[in-house]
C-alpha cells in the first residue's frame, strides 16, 4: 500500500527531497485520519479518512482481535470505557457496541477492509502510471 503511495508522490515530483517531504506529511495525515491516534477530526478534512488504508487495517484489527476474547481487561478508572471504572474487566462485545457507537469500527467486515485497501492500492497505481503518461515533466522521462 505505501509503494502505490510512494509511486504515486514520485511520479508527480523531480526532486527527491520534495519526494521525501510530501510522502512524509501524506504518511502523518494517513496516521492521524486512520484513526488510531485521534477520533475527533474537523468535518471539513473527515472525508479524507476514506483514503487512509491505515482506517481499514485498523478496523479490522479491532475486529478480528476483540471477536477472540471473552474478557476485556479494564483500566482502574474508566478513562477509555465508562463500564471499566471498578472493575476487573468486562464483556468484548460491549467494548465493541461502544466502538461501533464511537464511530471508530464502523459497520464494515473485515473483508470490506481488504476489499477497500486493494482498490486504494489499485487507484494509487493506476494514478502513477496515468502521471508518467500525460504529465509533461522532461527530466529523465525522454
Amino acid at each position: 500500500m505505501g509503494e502505490s503511495i510512494g509511486f504515486f508522490i514520485s511520479t508527480l515530483t523531480i526532486n527527491t527531497d520534495v519526494a521525501i517531504s510530501a510522502g512524509t506529511v501524506l504518511a502523518l495525515l494517513f496516521l492521524i485520519l486512520g484513526g488510531f491516534y485521534a477520533r475527533n477530526i474537523p468535518s471539513w478534512l473527515d472525508w479524507l479518512k476514506y483514503f487512509s488504508a491505515l482506517r481499514y487495517v485498523y478496523i479490522a484489527t479491532l475486529k478480528v482481535v476483540l471477536l477472540d476474547y471473552k474478557d476485556v481487561i479494564c483500566n482502574v478508572n474508566g478513562f477509555y470505557i465508562s463500564k471499566c471504572f471498578n472493575q476487573q474487566a468486562i464483556d468484548s462485545n460491549y467494548v465493541i457496541e461502544v466502538y461501533l457507537q464511537s464511530g471508530v469500527l464502523g459497520t464494515y467486515v473485515a473483508p470490506y477492509n481488504i476489499f477497500v485497501m486493494l482498490a486504494i492500492f489499485i487507484f494509487f497505481r493506476i494514478f502513477a502510471y496515468l502521471s508518467l503518461a500525460y504529465i509533461p515533466i522532461k527530466i529523465g522521462r525522454e
